[in-house]
């Protein structure tokens, strides 16, 4: 377990994200959920995640449980569909 200080990078994949209340959850790799709150990500624009998104974020171990901060959106281009047969 990790120390109240105590923080790591991760990968992980959004899980849920609400709009209206700014906040979600994300899942890491290792199987470890972490609650995100909209000003921890750190793109620019509109603070948004949407389910099944990878991010990579610091986890930290908070009074109220794992908590996400400094999370990026991986920006991993293998995954665009191929619509030459369309």
């Amino acid at each position: 377990m990790l120390s109240k200080d105590e923080d790591r990078c991760v990968h992980g994949t959004c899980i849920w994200f609400s709009d209206e209340k700014g906040y979600g959850f994300l899942l890491s790799d290792d199987g470890v959920s972490s609650m995100v709150h909209y000003t921890d990500i750190k793109e620019p624009g509109f603070k948004r995640l949407y389910r099944g998104q990878r991010v990579t974020y610091e986890e930290l171990e908070t009074e109220k449980g794992r908590s996400a901060r400094r999370v990026k959106y991986v920006k991993d281009f293998t995954s665009i569909a191929d619509h030459s047969s369309l």
